[in-house]
C-alpha cells in the first residue's frame, strides 16, 4: 500500500503538533509575561492630564521586557493555599473577606479550566502525531485542527514580536521572534493546502473504525426507509412512551437515592471525590481504547501501534462530539433567541395599534 505522506511532509506536517503540544505543555507548569515599563505610572498620567504639578522623579525610559511567571499547575496549587488560609476556623467572621475570597475562587476556576484544555491540546496533538505516522483515515480531522490551533496562536505571537519593536527596546529579539512566528504561520497555511490534497481515504488504514462509526448513522437510515404497517407504528409508539417513562422514574429513583446522597457527601469530601472521577474517567478510556483495539486491529501493525491509533481514535470521536454539541447548542440558542424576538415584535406591534387593550374589552 503506498504510503499517505512522504517522509519530508511527514517530519513538516508533525511539525506544528509537536511545537503546540510544547506550548501547551509548558503552560502547565510556567508561562513568560511581556511587561512593558514607562516612564510614569498610570495615577501619574491622569494627574497631569487634569492639570496638577507633579514632579516625577528621574525614571528609565520605556522598555519592554519579559519575566516567567506561573504555570496553570503552580498557580492552582499557590492560590488553593491561600483559600485555605482565609478560609481557616481560626479566623473570626469579621476577619474573614467574602468579596476576596468569591474573587479568588472564580481565578482558580479559570485555571483549573485552562489546565483542562491544555491538557486536552497536549493530548490531541500527540495523537495527531501518532495518527500521522500510523496513516490513518481520521488523521486529516485532527491535523486540520491542530492546524487551526496552531493559526490562533501563531497570530497572537506575530502581534507581541510587533508590539516588542514597535516598543523601541529588544528589537533584536523582538526581530528574531517574529521571523520565526511568520515562517511557521507560513508552515501551517501549507500543512492546510496540503492537508486539503491528501484528505482522499484511497491510501489510508484503520478502515474498520471508519466503518464501525458510519455503522449507526446506516442503521438509522434503514429504519427511516422501512416501510411498516399501522400496527407495527403503534407497537413501537407504545414501546418508545413505556421506554420514556422508565427513564424518567428511573431518572427520579437514582436522583433521590443515588445522586443526592453523593452530593450531600462531595461537600464535605470534595477532594477525595475528584480522585474516584479521575479514575472512573480513566477506566471509561481504557474500556473504549480496548474496544477500538478489538474493531480497527490490523495484523500489519504491532500491538502497541494498535492501542495508540485506539488512543488517537478515542481523540477523533471525542472531538467529533464536542463540536457536534456546540454546533447543536448554538443552533437552538439561535433558534430560541430568534423565536422570542418574533414574539416581542408581535406583542410590540399588537400594543402599538392598541389591539390587546380591544380584544380585552370584547
Amino acid at each position: 500500500m503506498n504510503a499517505k505522506y512522504s517522509k519530508k511532509q511527514l517530519i513538516l506536517l508533525s511539525f506544528i503538533p509537536l511545537m503546540v503540544a510544547i506550548y501547551s505543555l509548558q503552560s502547565l507548569f510556567y508561562g513568560l509575561e511581556h511587561c512593558l515599563h514607562a516612564p510614569t505610572t498610570p495615577a501619574e498620567e491622569m494627574l497631569i492630564k487634569e492639570g496638577y504639578n507633579v514632579q516625577i522623579p528621574q525614571k528609565e525610559p520605556a522598555c519592554t521586557t519579559f519575566r516567567v511567571k506561573r504555570g496553570s499547575f503552580p498557580a492552582i496549587f499557590f492560590l488553593s493555599g491561600v483559600l485555605q488560609d482565609l478560609q481557616s476556623p481560626d479566623l473570626s467572621s469579621d476577619s474573614k473577606l467574602e468579596k476576596t475570597i468569591d474573587r479568588l475562587e472564580r481565578i482558580l476556576l479559570a485555571y483549573k479550566m485552562f489546565s483542562v484544555l491544555s491538557g486536552f491540546i497536549f493530548l490531541l496533538c500527540l495523537s495527531t502525531i501518532i495518527a500521522l505516522y500510523s496513516h490513518a483515515w481520521f488523521s486529516f480531522y485532527l491535523s486540520l485542527t491542530v492546524s487551526l490551533i496552531s493559526a490562533l496562536l501563531t497570530f497572537k505571537n506575530i502581534l507581541v514580536s510587533i508590539f516588542l519593536i514597535s516598543s523601541g527596546s529588544n528589537q533584536v529579539l523582538g526581530s528574531a521572534l517574529l521571523l520565526f512566528h511568520v515562517l511557521f504561520f507560513a508552515l501551517t497555511i501549507w500543512s492546510f493546502f496540503q492537508l486539503n490534497k491528501t484528505k482522499s481515504r484511497e491510501n489510508s488504514r484503520y478502515k474498520r473504525l471508519l466503518i464501525s462509526s458510519s455503522e449507526e448513522d446506516t442503521n438509522n437510515i434503514e429504519i427511516i426507509t422501512e416501510k411498516v404497517v399501522f400496527s407495527e407504528k403503534l407497537l413501537k409508539a407504545l414501546k418508545m412512551i413505556a421506554h420514556f417513562l422508565l427513564i424518567v422514574f428511573s431518572g427520579v429513583a437514582i436522583g433521590n437515592f443515588v445522586y443526592v446522597p453523593l452530593f450531600s457527601l462531595q461537600k464535605h469530601y470534595l477532594f477525595e471525590f475528584g480522585i474516584i472521577l479521575v479514575l472512573l474517567l480513566g477506566v471509561l478510556f481504557l474500556f473504549y481504547i480496548g474496544n477500538y483495539y478489538r474493531i480497527g486491529r490490523e495484523a500489519a501493525s504491532g500491538f502497541l501501534s494498535n492501542i495508540m491509533v485506539s488512543f488517537s481514535f478515542l481523540q477523533y470521536r471525542m472531538l467529533r462530539n464536542t463540536l457536534f454539541f456546540l454546533i447543536s447548542s448554538v443552533g437552538v440558542i439561535v433558534f430560541v433567541i430568534f423565536l422570542l424576538s418574533v414574539l416581542l415584535f408581535n406583542t410590540y406591534y399588537l400594543q402599538q395599534y392598541q389591539l390587546i387593550e380591544q380584544t380585552i374589552n370584547l
